[in-house]
């Protein structure tokens, strides 16, 4: 049977079998159909005319092929995309550089951060400089003192302190060693140069009890102890940290204090600072407790109540505190007695307290300093400046 003529002169057309009198051809770049008698629809896969909303207008179950071409070639594509790759290999494949980032960004930050060039923790000052951002002016040093009248004692050191964990963060010949007493002097002179404080020499005595002859007795037997008269900080030069109220210089020191404590693992813990004469006065009072009378205090009946208060409560007036440059440190929640028996105290307190000194800070009543007011207590010290420590 001879084939009828292609209407359209183009390759791919071919008789409808099943729709001989098909009345719908579409060209090249036709959208719409070419009525003709012919029977012939072009060589193209053919689908339902549901599948193709942009012939509207034909009947119910005409065949369309697809979408317009521009050549019969394109019905078969020359090159076939490649299939696609895998979506759980992309996941596993992520997964594993994410991983690897991680361990190479961890063990950069454990090298180069917490030890230095030869696996030793890195204890220098500068590691800990960037906590002071917040201040804005360098704490001004207190005027180098003239301690002529001061023997300080000397220490040989030989280069060799044992483990690494225990190794000094800096070299302790660069500070001045003192003995018990030493310290004690050291501060007594140190304390006239202070600044931003009402009175170095103060002489008027603070109220105790409501009672002059109470109160007499009671000053009596703390100066017997060493208590002495102390200057008052003026408030409004103070500034808070830690919810305590400082001096501008001790506060930027215990801040440089406590990061260098942190890089050690060592949880330093500001627990008090500032007090003024009010405060004190009730914390005397209230640790005497109001079982002690003033007729007992007058006869001497208490003086043994008022010594045990002594041995760690100053009275008004008499407190270091009042300075704005002392401090009371904790250890996590171990505070004042129990002080003494941390890591935070063993790491102030070695090589004669190089980890205070550098830092501007000297036990406010180290042992073997005689009588000084308190008991020795671990847990207070004071800032004298950094500069004035050095060797």
């Amino acid at each position: 049977m001879q084939q009828p003529k292609n209407p359209f002169g183009i390759e791919g057309f071919r008789p409808n079998p099943n729709n001989p009198k098909n009345q719908g051809f579409y060209p090249q770049n036709g959208t719409q159909p070419i009525q003709n008698n012919s029977g012939f629809i072009p060589n193209l896969p053919v689908k339902p005319i549901q599948q193709y909303p942009n012939y509207p207008n034909q009947p119910i179950g005409q065949i369309h092929p697809p979408q317009p071409f521009q050549n019969p070639n394109q019905l078969i594509p020359q090159n076939p995309p490649k299939p696609k790759k895998s979506l759980l290999r992309n996941i596993i494949l992520s997964f594993v550089i994410v991983a690897f980032l991680f361990c190479v960004g961890s063990l950069t930050y454990y090298f180069y951060e917490k030890r230095g060039a030869f696996g030793v923790k890195v204890k220098a000052l500068n590691s800990v400089q960037s906590d002071l951002a917040d201040f804005e002016k360098k704490p001004p040093e207190v005027s180098v003192l003239n301690f002529e009248s001061v023997t300080f004692a000397t220490q040989s050191q030989s280069g060799k302190f044992g483990s690494t964990s225990n190794r000094p963060a800096v070299d302790p010949s660069l500070y001045k060693t003192f003995t018990g007493e030493q310290f004690k002097n050291f501060y007594e002179q140190t304390v006239l140069a202070y600044q931003n404080i009402d009175n170095p020499n103060p002489t008027t005595k603070p109220t105790i009890r409501q009672n002059p002859q109470a109160d007499q007795k009671i000053q009596t037997l703390a100066e017997t102890r060493g208590y002495k008269l102390r200057p008052n900080a003026i408030e409004s030069k103070l500034q808070f940290v830690d919810g305590q109220q400082l001096q501008q210089e001790a506060l930027q020191s215990w801040l440089l204090l406590k990061s260098a404590a942190a890089s050690d693992g060592i949880q330093l813990e500001l627990v008090s600072g500032y007090r003024s004469v009010a405060d004190q006065k009730k914390i005397f009072n209230d640790t005497l407790g109001t079982s002690v009378t003033d007729e007992q205090i007058v006869s001497g009946a208490a003086d043994s109540e008022i010594d045990e208060v002594l041995k760690t409560s100053s009275i008004p007036g008499y407190s270091r505190h009042h300075t704005g440059f002392t401090v009371d440190f904790g250890c996590g929640n171990k505070i004042l007695t129990i002080f003494a028996q941390t890591p935070c105290y063993e790491w102030l307190s070695r090589f004669n307290y190089l980890n205070a000194k550098r830092f501007g800070f000297i036990p406010s009543y180290p042992q073997g300093a005689g009588n000084q007011g308190p008991d020795p207590e671990a847990w207070e010290y004071v800032w004298v400046g950094e500069r004035n420590l050095r060797s």
